[in-house]
């Protein structure tokens, strides 16, 4: 199915045009549409106004919303079906292990920077209709490595090291 024709991702750029939103694809379902997977969640990232744009896509939708203010997120149940939606954020770890503490920002590529590894860290803009891939990561993909953003970001994250195995 061509993602672009999913009802979850017409009523979403609805939406976020309403709003006046910016909204791209991210994560895990991009990453899997380019592995040519099927995809049943939608991972969303918006500039602003999450609990909004969430309340009202689940209700275009009939499905229940979830808002998490502390991470600037959200998450859709709509048909057997997750949509996770958060605002474009960076993190900082007060400490290794710790939940970071997010700001929201205006820019996507800062919000890909944070990300745990460079397959994970590209992006697809729903308005422009256009891939934003800063780091690499769909040739990574297909040469199949696994990088990782910055330096500290197994020190940031201990369990990310448990997600690269998964993905090797």
């Amino acid at each position: 199915m061509d993602f672009k024709s999913s009802p979850v991702i017409i009523k979403a750029v609805e939406i976020a045009k309403k709003l006046d939103l910016k909204i791209f694809l991210v994560g895990g379902p991009l990453r899997d549409i380019f592995l040519g997977k099927r995809v049943l969640d939608f991972d969303l990232a918006i500039s602003s106004k999450v609990k909004e744009f969430g309340e009202e896509l689940a209700k275009e939708l009939e499905g229940k919303f979830i808002y998490h203010s502390q991470f600037l997120t959200g998450k859709i149940l709509y048909d057997d079906q997750y949509i996770d939606i958060a605002q474009l954020r960076d993190e900082i770890y007060e400490r290794p292990g710790a939940l970071p503490k997010v700001k929201p920002i205006a820019d996507i590529e800062t919000d890909l920077k944070r990300r745990d590894f460079t397959i994970n860290a590209f992006a697809y803009d729903l308005l422009a209709d256009k891939i934003i891939d800063p780091f690499g990561g769909i040739k990574d993909l297909k040469e199949k490595k696994i990088r990782i953003l910055h330096e500290k970001s197994f020190f940031d994250d201990p369990t990310r090291i448990f997600r690269a195995i998964r993905f090797a």
